[in-house]
């Protein structure tokens, strides 16, 4: 395994430790599944889509998740498009952006 795959699994590794725990009994255990179901295959399509080294094998199975995550993506929306009422909070979305940008450096260092 390359060094860009230890990165990018420890990436992946890394989201899934910290979204976990925000979830967890905030919603149905039903709603809780598909919703980390969705962050997993959105976080495993996000690791093989930062690749910067594709090998045959990496390309196949990102090719694979394509149907998986066009499903999981049409499931969500479907469920959960008329279940949640959402709004944008006061400080707006640039204020959840930046914090990503910070976590993201402290990451890189």
């Amino acid at each position: 395994m390359s060094t860009t795959d230890d990165t990018t699994l420890r990436q992946l590794a890394y989201v899934s430790q910290c979204i976990t725990p925000v979830i967890e009994g905030l919603l149905s255990e039903k709603d809780e599944k598909d919703i980390l179901d969705l962050i997993f295959i959105l976080a495993t399509w996000h690791a093989y889509a930062k690749l910067r080294l594709h090998t045959d094998h990496t390309l196949a199975s990102f090719d694979a998740l394509a149907k998986p995550l066009g499903a999981t993506l049409r499931h969500f929306a479907g469920k959960f498009s008329d279940h949640f009422d959402t709004n944008t909070g006061d400080k707006g979305p640039n204020t959840h952006w930046a914090h990503c940008e910070h976590i993201e450096s402290i990451g890189n260092m």
